[in-house]
């Protein structure tokens, strides 16, 4: 490893550990305790804030400022950083109000001279075409995450429901939007809301149990109760929009060139929302199982066209 790269890392270990020994940088670093006592006075030659204590128990303490302690980053690491934050471009709000254009500019004013020439060279050479649906009809994201991070109970309005005292798991970004899961401990089960649906929030007591559930696993409570399979045979654009909404596992089989078979288990009593779904992609699906869903398509496509009736003639 070159020697500024190991300094870099060892910014971020330092950076991680208000206190560490000498052995502990020998060790993580596989260097000499030579190395390890040269590494320590480049960096405290690049401003990182160190004292050392003797004895037993010695060892190095970081003075803890925040605003005094920076991580370097080599030039790689600010294109790809820069890279990603302009592939996040679409997003409109960020949680706790922040946006983009903020952390971007923060960013670029904290690097050095030399690599925001680096970065300018970039500028201009991506653009990017998802664009946001829209924007977030509520505030209650950042209440929400705080309520999550806090472990509270959280009740809330959901369209014409009312979810009370259950237990909010995270955020995820998928299709351009934003959606909060969620754990009803009382019945075992996780569901998923579009956080432009929540309506109305209430945050409850402390929640003292341990959560069984993360966002690493939660596809596994989703299903819960009687379920069945389903079977969607369609072309390719059909696959290509199906497989992107929000489903527990799922397998797709190659039916023949252009027609695909996808496969999924869903609750009993979602059937009629997934027909709503479906419905999207109804002139890409060719053939459905089984028949209660399909019937129930078929009854989403003639409500569907009785209200375009409706409103054309």
């Amino acid at each position: 490893m070159k020697k500024s790269t190991r300094l870099n890392h060892m910014m971020t270990f330092i950076n991680e550990h208000q206190e560490f020994k000498l052995i502990d940088l020998m060790n993580e670093f596989n260097i000499s305790r030579s190395t390890a006592l040269r590494d320590i006075k480049d960096l405290e030659k690049l401003g990182i804030p160190l004292y050392s204590t003797n004895g037993k128990h010695g060892g190095y303490k970081v003075i803890r400022d925040r605003y005094v302690t920076k991580i370097g980053f080599t030039d790689e690491e600010i294109v790809n950083m820069m890279f990603a934050l302009n592939s996040i471009s679409s997003i409109k709000r960020l949680p706790f109000q922040v946006t983009y254009e903020q952390l971007y500019r923060k960013l670029y004013q904290n690097i050095a001279a030399n690599q925001k020439a680096l970065v300018k060279q970039y500028e201009n050479k991506f653009r990017y075409f998802n664009s946001e649906n829209m924007d977030m009809k509520n505030n209650l994201m950042e209440e929400i995450l705080t309520a999550i991070v806090s472990k509270k109970f959280i009740s809330l309005k959901y369209g014409e429901r009312n979810y009370n005292n259950i237990i909010g798991i995270g955020y995820i970004y998928k299709n351009n939007k934003w959606y909060l899961v969620i754990y009803d401990e009382k019945n075992n089960i996780v569901k998923i809301l579009d956080n432009n649906k929540i309506q109305s929030l209430l945050i409850g007591e402390f929640i003292k149990k341990e959560i069984p559930v993360d966002l690493s696993c939660f596809e596994a409570y989703m299903i819960k109760g009687e379920s069945i399979q389903i079977e969607i045979m369609c072309d390719e654009i059909g696959i290509s929009n199906i497989q992107n909404y929000l489903w527990t596992k799922y397998s797709i089989e190659k039916v023949e060139e252009g027609i695909f078979n996808f496969k999924t288990l869903i609750n009993k009593n979602d059937i009629d929302f997934i027909a709503q779904l479906l419905y999207r992609e109804s002139l890409n699906i060719i053939d459905i199982k089984p028949k209660v869903l399909k019937d129930a398509l078929i009854k989403a496509m003639k409500i569907n066209v009785k209200k375009l009736t409706d409103i054309y003639y």
